[in-house]
């Protein structure tokens, strides 16, 4: 896979439809060429484009890119999430915030730790699909996700209803004023 720069990345954003953003992080998958393959193979079953982000797994060799695919390495989720129809991931609390941020619909592959929590949650906050499970993945279930994403009224609503809230809640001054606050009157009272 070879270096793709801003502006390859603009072109194929710009070249059709929103793609869909698909990325499992560094997320060990216990059948990389077949989750990839089926993956591919759901994007063109639905007529869909997508970015497929490697991030640090050891996959990334098996990937090239294509008219309707872009492979990458790496790229800014807060860059790249607002240019998509949805995101297909592994269900990191970063990752999950950022497609929060996003307003975008997104689909949770959960691994371990609060991955499970974070795919659950998202669906019943009505902004995700069921989620997906790696040993039951198919080619089937890949394109269903992706239909839902990209043609869900509902889905997409919640998405951004949820993006305003978070966009509006100002946690980091909040929680700045809190501590100021406390520090304040630790200090008055000492």
């Amino acid at each position: 896979m070879g270096s793709i720069t801003v502006v390859g990345i603009l072109s194929f954003i710009s070249g059709g439809t929103p793609p869909i953003a698909i990325s499992f992080s560094s997320m060990p998958l216990q059948q990389p060429d077949q989750v990839f393959e089926m993956i591919k193979q759901a994007l063109k079953r639905t007529g869909q484009r997508g970015i497929i982000v490697t991030g640090w797994s050891e996959y990334k060799q098996n990937l090239d890119s294509n008219g309707d695919i872009l492979c990458m390495d790496e790229v800014p989720h807060a860059w790249l999430f607002p240019r998509t129809a949805g995101v297909i991931h592994h269900g990191g609390a970063g990752t999950t915030a950022a497609v929060l941020h996003t307003g975008k619909p997104m689909a949770i592959c959960p691994f371990t730790g609060d991955q499970p929590f974070w795919a659950r949650r998202m669906y019943e906050l009505g902004v995700s699909v069921k989620p997906l499970h790696e040993k039951t993945l198919s080619i089937e279930s890949l394109a269903d996700c992706i239909v839902s994403l990209t043609n869900d009224p509902k889905l997409k609503q919640n998405a951004r209803v949820i993006a305003s809230k978070v966009n509006n809640e100002q946690g980091v001054e909040r929680t700045v004023d809190f501590i100021e606050k406390h520090l304040t009157a630790c200090r008055l009272s000492s």
